[in-house]
């Protein structure tokens, strides 16, 4: 988890404008960290899969 949520703040840390301050920062990537947790974690079935 730890390295999913680095990966998460690198890749933000170079796509945000300038303009987002640390605490919007913070914001940004614990809700991507979020999402991605509630979507793949568990059983390793994506909620984007089609259910058969």
């Amino acid at each position: 988890m730890a390295a999913v949520k680095k990966e998460i703040e690198d890749e933000l840390d170079r796509g945000l404008p300038d303009s987002y301050d640390t605490d919007i920062y913070e914001e940004k990537c614990n809700a991507v960290f979020q999402h991605i947790y509630d979507s793949y974690a568990g059983d390793n079935q994506s909620v984007y899969e089609a259910v058969a």
